[in-house]
């Protein structure tokens, strides 16, 4: 639908109509044509307070949320120009496909792979159900390295076949922010064992730790370096949250320290690499 209407009024409006026309006729879908009772409007007073009550902590795990996903934006407003801000916001599309798509995935099939895998009660896994974890973990994780180490030293020359001479700044911005956002991936699959247990509360205070973290580190490096310094500040974030990330994975019993290592050695390859690949672009001038 979208594109469709981009296409035939060439108007940015048809990014929003795009959304409520999608949603209405998903809605229509759902109604008439999933088998079954049919929905209806109706309030069940017991259905109703536990889901206040644990949505409050989403709700709020959302706001702190909102700090990872846009606070550099709001934080280099103070510090970029118009222009310079839009290349940024060009690099940050780019590189952030892989956090979309593992955000994604993640969502929709770790929750179910930690019920089918972890005893209701919160004890720990057997073996045979850790490892399951643990096969998918990598599968996943390791996917998602792969694309972020592709956009991590192939980022100049997406930009360069994308865009024209004027955006050549992006290419940069992809590849140092494609290599910040690869300590993330590492711990995106442990975010979902909370939810899984009903613990919206410490999912929430993860959330605002994380946030937090980020804002200050961002913000710090960014007065002190530019707008280097505010990626480095992104990356130094994630990699300064993870002792608390693997504490919380710890207390659920999925952390998963092989996983992780592996991970980070790849992290620190593909680093080496940018570096001996793209020395000049990362040392040039911002």
């Amino acid at each position: 639908m979208m594109i469709t209407l981009a296409w035939w009024t060439g108007s940015v409006w048809s990014l929003v109509a795009g959304q409520l026309l999608g949603a209405g006729l998903r809605l229509y879908l759902m109604s008439r044509h999933l088998p079954g009772p049919a929905n209806r409007f109706r309030i069940e007073g017991r259905a109703a307070r536990e889901l206040l009550h644990f949505g409050k902590w989403i709700f709020l795990s959302t706001v702190a949320g909102f700090l990872v996903a846009q606070g550099d934006k709001l934080i280099l407003s103070t510090f970029l120009s118009l222009e310079m801000l839009g290349i940024y916001n060009i690099g940050y599309t780019l590189a952030s496909v892989p956090l979309m798509l593992g955000g994604a995935l993640v969502g929709r099939m770790m929750i179910p792979l930690y019920r089918a895998h972890l005893p209701e009660d919160g004890s720990a896994p057997t073996p045979a159900d850790f490892a399951a974890l643990r096969r998918f973990r990598f599968v996943l994780t390791g996917a998602l390295m792969v694309l972020a180490m592709t956009l991590a030293l192939g980022g100049y020359a997406l930009v360069d076949l994308l865009y024209d001479p004027r955006y050549q700044t992006a290419g940069t911005i992809v590849m140092l922010l494609s290599l910040a956002f690869m300590p993330q991936l590492i711990v995106m699959s442990y975010d979902q064992i909370a939810l899984t247990m009903g613990d919206s509360r410490q999912f929430f205070w993860l959330t605002a730790a994380r946030g937090g973290l980020f804002v200050l580190c961002t913000a710090g490096m960014a007065a002190l370096f530019g707008l280097k310094g505010a990626i480095f500040g992104q990356g130094l974030s994630f990699v300064l949250a993870y002792p608390l990330i693997a504490a919380f994975a710890r207390r659920y019993h999925v952390w998963d320290p092989r996983h992780d290592l592996a991970m980070s050695l790849i992290t620190a390859a593909t680093a080496l690499l940018m570096a001996g690949l793209h020395s000049s672009s990362i040392l040039a001038p911002i």
